[in-house]
């Protein structure tokens, strides 16, 4: 995607060019030069794109990361400082974004994330038994080994952000 928006960036630049070329000889013969208002909001646009895709891409790569960490060494904490830094970094993004799916998307994820590994913490908690893992099981409807390759990446399948409520209540049984 980062090859197309450069090529794209390449394309605009050439028409800027051009359109340089043309005010230069529309003042030339005294005609009133255009303005070419759609290449530059076409740079702008793109200038804009990119911005969202490379947080994509920041954000993907970093919750790919997320997933092969074990679970004993899962540390909610640093991972919830980390998550904050990603939504400062998603919500700075420029405005004129703020509606594009692409945007929904990414802020999406990280809304989810944020959601799920306060309840990652909870069951980290060690009154967690096999008996409270089955419930788990039940209720997101998903089955997994708890053992020593068990991951977050295990975890996040489970999509706990849809099961809140659920998950709250098996770590009180707990």
């Amino acid at each position: 995607q980062y090859k197309a928006l450069q090529s794209q960036g390449d394309k605009i630049t050439a028409m800027e060019a051009r359109a340089k070329y043309l005010v230069e000889m529309q003042s030339l013969f005294d005609l009133i030069p255009s303005d070419y208002r759609e290449i530059r909001y076409s740079r702008r646009e793109a200038t804009f794109l990119k911005s969202v895709w490379d947080c994509v891409e920041l954000i993907e790569t970093t919750f790919e990361d997320y997933k092969v960490i074990k679970w004993n060494d899962i540390e909610v904490e640093a991972l919830m400082a980390e998550c904050k830094a990603l939504s400062k970094t998603v919500k700075g993004c420029d405005k004129a974004v703020k509606n594009w799916p692409v945007y929904k998307g990414v802020e999406d994820s990280v809304k989810n994330m944020m959601t799920a590994l306060p309840l990652v913490d909870e069951l980290k908690h060690p009154s967690m038994r096999e008996r409270h893992w089955k419930q788990l099981m039940r209720a997101t409807g998903k089955s997994f080994t708890m053992n020593d390759n068990f991951s977050m990446g295990d975890l996040l399948a489970l999509k706990l952000f849809d099961f809140e409520e659920e998950v709250a209540e098996i770590v009180d049984r707990a």
